[in-house]
């Protein structure tokens, strides 16, 4: 049977070790792309090269991009929130959640009720916006 073992398996061995350590050093010489010790730190980089798939989170400027793999860059700072504005009211009609044609002989009642309408559906989005924390405001 033929002998699967080297004659010098001690000096392989100090050899792989020795090899081991060398990439060890190397590898904490290469600087790292991103750290995360405190939330993610990305330095400023230009855009990168479109990728095959899948797309690069990257920073440029103090601010975070996407590159898509069709090379489409997509800002990914988030927007200000808007200033706050107050609620409407509407003193006649009653909001029925349809917005009628008034047609040529119109009455009173109906553009009081469309007007409803349209106010209470503007305090819905108001409404939305600021719970969802788009808006300022109570």
């Amino acid at each position: 049977m033929a002998d699967r073992f080297p004659a010098n398996a001690l000096a392989e061995l100090r050899q792989l070790r020795n090899d081991v350590e060398e990439l060890k050093a190397l590898l904490r010489q290469q600087p790292a792309l991103t750290t995360a010790s405190a939330g993610w730190q990305m330095p400023n980089r230009s855009a990168p090269p479109t990728p095959a798939s899948g797309g690069h989170l990257f920073a440029n400027s103090k601010e975070p991009f996407w590159k898509d793999s069709d090379g489409t860059v997509y800002s990914l700072k988030p927007f200000d929130k808007a200033s706050n504005v107050s609620s409407m009211t509407a003193t006649s009609g009653t909001a029925n959640d349809a917005v009628v044609d008034v047609g040529i002989s119109y009455s009173q009642n109906t553009i009081n009720d469309n007007f409803r309408d349209v106010v209470a559906k503007l305090n819905a989005i108001l409404l939305a916006l600021k719970n969802a924390g788009h808006m300022f405001g109570p």
